[in-house]
């Protein structure tokens, strides 16, 4: 990509760059008596309010130009277009730049890379296209959060088949994938997120075959991607790290073709329209380190071969309609698992039926089971997660004596603890002291004793239907300032 051949061409100077010496006021035009200048870096400075010099465009031989998070404000110049040597021009975060038109790009046969994030691009208009069309040598184009709203659906010809990475992340753009994407065979990283993109995903996407990173969550996308994947993972090398189609209208099964995307890391179909089983071919994911399923209508046992996940860190599979049982083989080799969010609906059977003393790979930092019959005993999985600052275990069919010491470890640590709807039997510390506790539900359970003395900056707590005994704390509003919620309905 071309900030690596920058660096191969030595461009890179960070030593040499003024970098964070908050520079400002205006840019006088007796820099033009540099007249070798080849690389110019001003960025990360404060020009507020000023607007980049028209002068610049007389430095005719600059190669590099960098005014990014500088603060330059006004229209963009056209007379930049004269530069026509350079190969790197970066004028992103610059909120109050903006351009009627993007025609002074044209002279830039030799720009590879172009970052305008965050320049109001609105009175471009889909003009942009055809503008970076003009750029035969461009490898990498960034537009992030541009008030872009719309494209060319069709281009004459393609020039821009040197691309590979392009960045629309964060605009309005209310359109289908334009077919002239299917040119675009040097295409790495192609980021849509966040935009009104609608329609099908066109199955000629399988055909871009150097791929690595796909994020077209939040738009309106719909259909299935049965096409897509089954080409994609016919590729001979294909190279997918990263595929983001969260939030969506997408549909359909999920294909047994996903299990050939062995390089994927990262899969997000989150709150989509996906139905039936999670294919056994997922096991064939051995780089995946994030899996989130949750929010569709998938439903079925979970495959055996999750087990194989060596690299997992992050499951989630939250909101579906799984059912069956969950054994150690599906959890044993999990090593590196450090969040667990998995619920079902009330009506599913979902059961993990593990050794009471089983003692499993990994240490989760994050675990969320809903609907989820874990109990009736309090299994030492869970005993033993000693890492935990995010508990959920609501409705888990647990019935057991949990110690108080497990209480005052997991109180001291978490930010929330819900371990509502099961009937524990257990009396919580006398005294509970945390910084970071912020939402406590332990309502529906079997807790008795008084109600502990708190100090901690909870906003929301719930005893409610419990045993509890005595009365409330006086000074409770003392104990805990930030308390906005408070349940104890049910207690004696």
């Amino acid at each position: 990509m071309a900030r690596r051949k920058m660096q191969q061409q030595n461009w890179s100077c960070h030593r040499a760059s003024p970098r964070k010496l908050f520079l400002g006021g205006k840019i006088k035009p007796s820099l033009l008596h540099l007249k070798h200048l080849t690389y110019l870096n001003l960025a990360d400075n404060s020009f507020c309010e000023n607007e980049i010099p028209k002068f610049f465009g007389m430095l005719n031989n600059l190669r590099y130009l960098n005014l990014s998070h500088s603060c330059f404000a006004g229209e963009i110049p056209p007379q930049l277009g004269n530069l026509s040597a350079l190969k790197i021009l970066d004028l992103s975060w610059n909120s109050g730049l903006h351009a009627k038109n993007l025609l002074w790009l044209s002279s830039f046969s030799s720009l590879e890379y172009l970052n305008l994030e965050t320049v109001n691009l609105f009175d471009v208009g889909g003009y942009w296209s055809k503008a970076v069309n003009m750029l035969p040598s461009l490898v990498s184009l960034y537009l992030y959060h541009c008030h872009l709203t719309s494209l060319d659906l069709t281009l004459p010809s393609v020039n821009l088949t040197s691309l590979e990475v392009l960045n629309l992340f964060g605009n309005s753009i209310k359109s289908p994938i334009p077919p002239w994407f299917s040119n675009l065979t040097n295409l790495e990283v192609l980021d849509l997120r966040s935009n009104n993109f609608y329609g099908t995903i066109p199955g000629w996407f399988g055909n871009l075959c150097k791929l690595r990173i796909l994020r077209a969550n939040s738009n309106r996308l719909e259909g299935g991607i049965v096409q897509f994947l089954d080409r994609f993972s016919a590729c001979q090398n294909n190279s997918l790290e990263i595929l983001y189609l969260g939030g969506n209208d997408l549909e359909g099964s999920l294909p047994a073709s996903l299990g050939a995307l062995k390089n994927l890391q990262e899969f997000d179909l989150n709150t989509n329209f996906f139905w039936g089983s999670i294919p056994a071919s997922i096991g064939n994911l051995s780089s995946l380190r994030f899996l989130e399923l949750s929010d569709n209508n998938l439903n079925g046992t979970i495959p055996e071969s999750f087990g194989k996940l060596a690299e997992l860190s992050i499951l989630s599979l939250v909101g579906n309609q799984m059912e069956g049982v969950l054994t150690e083989t599906h959890l044993a080799n999990l090593t590196k698992l450090d969040s667990l969010r998995l619920t079902t609906y009330p009506n599913r059977s979902l059961i993990f039926n593990v050794k009471y003393d089983w003692v499993p790979p990994f240490r989760l930092t994050v675990l969320l089971l809903i609907n989820c019959q874990v109990g009736p005993s309090f299994p030492v999985w869970l005993q033993i997660q000693s890492n935990l600052f995010y508990v959920i275990i609501s409705n888990a069919g647990i019935s057991d004596t949990i110690e108080e010491e497990w209480f005052a470890r997991l109180f001291s640590r978490c930010w929330q603890i819900d371990l509502s709807n099961n009937t524990i039997k257990a009396k919580l510390p006398t005294q509970l002291y945390s910084t970071n506790l912020d939402i406590v539900d332990l309502s529906r359970n079997r807790f008795e004793g008084q109600i502990p003395f708190w100090l901690t900056n909870a906003t929301q707590l719930y005893l409610q239907r419990n045993l509890f005994s005595g009365s409330i704390p006086e000074n409770i509003g003392e104990q805990m300032p930030q308390l906005e919620h408070c349940f104890f309905l049910g207690t004696r």
